[in-house]
């Protein structure tokens, strides 16, 4: 498996658990919508969002809300470690 589809077949795998995590809490509490390189999480009282997605160059998925954000690095053990 080439590093490209490793990375992918990891952000799948990841995002796929992201939405069921999101989708197991009330939907009047988070709702979250997802395509193919970012999910979107909102908080449904406040309009709050949360964005998830690929960075595809680096080979990260960044996370950011509130003004804030995360790089995280695909490990050899398949776990995503925040790269600072």
């Amino acid at each position: 498996m080439s590093d490209e589809a490793a990375y992918q077949a990891a952000v799948n795998a990841f995002f796929k658990r992201l939405v069921a995590a999101a989708d197991a809490v009330d939907p009047d509490v988070l709702e979250a919508d997802a395509t193919a390189d970012m999910v979107t999480m909102t908080a449904v009282k406040t309009g709050e969002k949360v964005i998830v997605n690929t960075q595809r160059a680096v080979k990260q998925i960044w996370v950011a809300g509130k003004g804030a954000g995360v790089h995280f690095t695909l490990q050899a053990d398949g776990r995503w470690f925040d790269d600072k």
